[in-house]
């Protein structure tokens, strides 16, 4: 009877004190949640009540109510004393009830550090707390890396063995690649820290960071070395990420996971536009440049093929497969890919001239043509030549297309007469197109054909970009670059850009991207920028960026170098 009574006892003991315990928790509850009045916050925290234990989470709550309180009162020095005193003395006892509270360390070191640049007699143990919340909090939360963060901000401060300490968090927190908190990093270390070194030993190994990283330097005008070096690193991970993804998507491919195989395929053709060879400017070889266009070449052909194999049809894959033949210089290559079509039905097999589908029929001939099949494809031209068609509107630019491949095949067999016939035809349906002038140019110079020549230069220089570029004045601002085609003969041209004059402070900082690739990046200390670029014959894509402060191009001007080289 006596034990039964103890027990019962010592029952209601413990429920009384979890009532307490409750009743000191709704305390702080009231206090964080039901107002943001800092002095009804303490009033509602100070309140006693018989019998109601200590409280770590409500001391801690009333310390950081009466630091609030005593910054808000830096012109009344007493009371303002008097407050924060109150706040050390609370973090005091919130730390000893709850020793192992991460929140109350952070909120302790915050408040230390704030007092110890006024005249109030407390130990300053900021940075021990500091690291004792980091160590406590665990590495994904949010207090972990403002302490982190706090750490950097003294960066100038700290011992050996505490910037080890520090670089440890911050490594840990860009590793969580979250942008916002990468930002914040970037921001503290340019206030306090500006050393390559430290970037070097926290960042991850990734390419989206990479680029943030860059970024910022350009925004911030720090240093275009590192920006360089930077770039050209983020886009040798990428290139990695891209034959991982070949393979992955190759593997998906086989085994009929046709929608998979695309999306891959479709983000590796996306990450390789987006690799501009910053290696070059960086003094750098981490792409090589064959690797480059075999990827580029394998993902088209790869598209192409998962299209295929989900439609069972080749109209939708004719693009990715005319970008696959552009690159393919091996003819194995060619003859491989025309097995694969043959074998799923999908080309044609014609005794005569087929025109129902003159799309596929210049691929056809294309794939021919790859493939020294130059003699098929100019008896198609010559079986073109003695039929009577009448072509719809919608497949003129498909025809002019067959003609221009009927007359690349001729040039081949040197019947450059002939060549030029049929490329006079396909300009005469398409328009004026400058890398077909070209190809004539090549013909007429190999005849020695002086009129010609005359005729066909002056042909070309109608055809091509102006000299003057632009009609009118350009603002190139941070979040649009200024884009132009220009329609060359592949010959090497002197571009010339200027600038309206800007205060130096800092330079206007400036990237030009010709046809994909990275040309000139730096510091704009001359309102006149010149140029000397290769150009294709053809279409030209031109990109200037401005990374730093926007600018004004007043004029854009190009001026010709060498003789075309035509491109084939």
């Amino acid at each position: 009877m006596n034990r039964k009574r103890a027990v019962l006892a010592l029952l209601l003991v413990a429920g009384v004190a979890d009532i307490l315990f409750f009743r000191g928790n709704d305390l702080y509850d009231k206090a964080k949640e039901r107002t943001t009045n800092i002095e009804k916050k303490i009033q509602i925290l100070e309140k006693k009540q018989a019998g109601i234990p200590p409280n770590g989470l409500a001391d801690l709550e009333l310390a950081r109510a009466y630091f609030e309180r005593g910054v808000n009162r830096l012109g009344d020095l007493e009371r303002r004393d008097q407050d924060f005193k109150r706040a050390y003395d609370r973090f005091l006892r919130a730390l000893t009830l709850d020793p192992f509270s991460p929140s109350a360390h952070f909120y302790f070191a915050q408040a230390l550090q704030y007092i110890q640049f006024l005249d109030i007699a407390v130990q300053d143990n900021s940075l021990e707390e500091y690291k004792k919340a980091a160590r406590l909090s665990g590495r994904d939360t949010e207090i972990y890396t403002e302490v982190g963060k706090a750490l950097l901000a003294r960066w100038p401060s700290l011992s050996p063995e505490d910037r080890r300490v520090t670089l440890d968090i911050v490594k840990e927190i860009l590793a969580g690649k979250d942008f916002e908190k990468t930002a914040a990093v970037l921001e503290l270390w340019d206030l306090h820290v500006k050393d390559y070194a430290v970037m070097e030993k926290v960042l991850p190994e990734d390419a989206l960071i990479f680029r943030l990283y860059a970024r910022f330097l350009g925004e911030r005008s720090i240093s275009r070395e590192e920006r360089l070096k930077v770039l050209s690193r983020a886009e040798g991970l990428e290139f990695q990420k891209v034959k991982n993804e070949i393979s992955a998507g190759q593997n998906a491919l086989s085994a009929l996971r046709v929608k998979d195989a695309s999306a891959r395929f479709r983000s590796v053709l996306a990450a390789l536009q987006n690799i501009h060879f910053y290696q070059d400017l960086a003094g750098q070889s981490l792409i090589d440049r064959l690797e480059f266009k075999n990827a580029l070449k394998n993902a088209s052909l790869a598209l192409a093929k998962s299209k295929i194999e989900e439609t069972r049809r080749i109209e939708e894959a004719l693009p990715d497969l005319r970008s696959y033949l552009e690159l393919e210089d091996q003819l194995s290559g060619a003859g491989d890919l025309e097995k694969f079509l043959r074998e799923r039905g999908l080309l044609e097999d014609r005794s005569g001239l087929m025109t129902k589908n003159l799309s596929l029929f210049s691929f056809e001939l294309f794939l021919a043509y790859k493939q020294n099949r130059y003699r098929d494809v100019v008896q198609a031209g010559q079986a073109l030549e003695s039929s009577v068609l009448v072509i719809p509107e919608g497949a003129k630019r498909d025809y002019a297309v067959v003609l221009e491949i009927v007359g690349d095949s001729y040039q081949k067999l040197d019947y450059l007469y002939e060549s030029n016939n049929f490329y006079k035809k396909s300009s005469e349906i398409a328009g004026p197109d400058i890398a077909l002038l070209v190809k004539m140019r090549k013909n007429y110079e190999r005849l020695n054909d002086i009129e010609g020549l005359r005729t066909i230069d002056q042909a070309i220089q109608k055809t091509a970009s102006a000299r003057d570029i632009l009609s009118s004045e350009a603002d190139i601002s941070l979040a649009e670059a200024l884009n132009r085609t220009l329609l060359l003969d592949g010959r090497k041209v002197r571009l010339s850009l200027s600038f309206a004059e800007a205060p130096p402070e800092p330079f206007p900082y400036l990237a030009v991207i010709f046809n994909g690739r990275i040309v000139w990046e730096d510091y704009l200390r001359d309102p006149v920028l010149s140029l000397v670029l290769p150009s294709e014959a053809g279409s030209n894509l031109l990109s200037i960026q401005a990374l730093n402060r926007p600018v004004k191009l007043l004029k854009m001007t190009l001026t010709a170098g060498e003789q075309p080289s035509g491109r084939q």
